[in-house]
């Protein structure tokens, strides 16, 4: 079994091939801010580009996730 899957995941805001931490939307993602996000917050690598049509939309990409 690997370690790693790949998970459709919501995301907030744009998106480009980020790595990924918990926005202020519930159950949604957005890419980081800043040089390092703190330990145990990255949620995932996006693997796709998201550019939402409007501020606040919310869309779907596949996210690498590491698993255990």
């Amino acid at each position: 079994m690997s370690p790693f899957t790949v998970v459709r995941g919501k995301v907030v805001g744009p998106v480009r091939g980020d790595l990924l931490v918990p926005s202020s939307v519930p159950g949604c993602a957005r890419r980081r801010r800043g040089f390092w996000p703190r330990p145990g917050n990255i949620l995932g690598k996006a693997l796709a580009d998201y550019q939402p049509p409007e501020a606040g939309a919310v869309g779907l990409v596949d996210v690498l996730v590491m698993l255990g």
